[in-house]
């Protein structure tokens, strides 16, 4: 009986949420990859957004990206981004067998897929990063991950 109550609520409701889509400011979804765990998003304007992120290890962090609306002329639904951030840590990242805490910068680009008529959104990153504290190490990373967006 609950597994019907959630399918006509699904079928019934969300549709009726979709519609407003466009106009979601803010996200909150799962990601895999580096980092991994917890997204969340935030629309500061057409132009501009904010994420920040919590996953294992205790790796914390966020960024400040710059959206380029309307790149891509074939794929209005796909919006390019670039940014800068910041993280902190309670890992190794030199050597994944131990655990050392520090933080970090981060240059996220990466694009965002906003499902058409639907209030999700897929984004796909690629990041370049240094921990500062308490060494210095540089590294590539990427991640996959999907929002819900309200």
């Amino acid at each position: 009986m609950k597994s019907l109550v959630f399918l006509i609520f699904g079928f019934l409701i969300l549709p009726a949420y979709a519609s407003a889509f466009s106009y979601a400011n803010r996200g909150v979804g799962l990601a895999i990859g580096e980092p991994a765990g917890i997204t969340v998003f935030y629309k500061t304007s057409d132009k501009a957004f904010v994420q920040a992120f919590i996953g294992p290890s205790m790796v914390l962090g966020g960024d400040y990206n710059f959206a380029f609306a309307g790149a891509i002329k074939d794929a209005p639904s796909v919006t390019p981004y670039l940014g800068f951030g910041g993280f902190v840590f309670n890992r190794d990242y030199r050597n994944r067998e131990t655990d050392t805490s520090g933080f970090g910068i981060r240059m996220p680009a990466g694009l965002l897929f906003q499902i058409p008529e639907a209030p999700f959104q897929f984004h796909v990153e690629v990041s370049v990063a240094s921990t500062i504290n308490p060494f210095f190490y540089s590294f590539a990373s990427a991640m996959v991950g999907l929002r819900f967006l309200f």
